[in-house]
């Protein structure tokens, strides 16, 4: 399995629009300039646990309003 994985394929797995990605990459503090950029998988994990929370917050602001 290669090291590094795309912004924009990244995007397509976790089903997120890529340039929405590459926002919340910068939030997280990981230089990214496009969906064409290249991150290590390593730290997919961490991605997805940063996005699950973000849901999790929008969703408990919905149910308040």
């Amino acid at each position: 399995m290669a090291k590094y994985i795309t912004i924009r394929h990244l995007a397509s797995q976790l089903e997120v629009p890529p340039e929405e990605l590459v926002l919340k990459l910068r939030e997280m503090g990981i230089q990214v300039l496009d969906p064409s950029d290249t991150i290590d998988r390593s730290r997919v994990g961490e991605i997805e646990l940063f996005l699950k929370g973000e849901r999790e917050r929008e969703e408990g602001v919905e149910l308040k309003e």
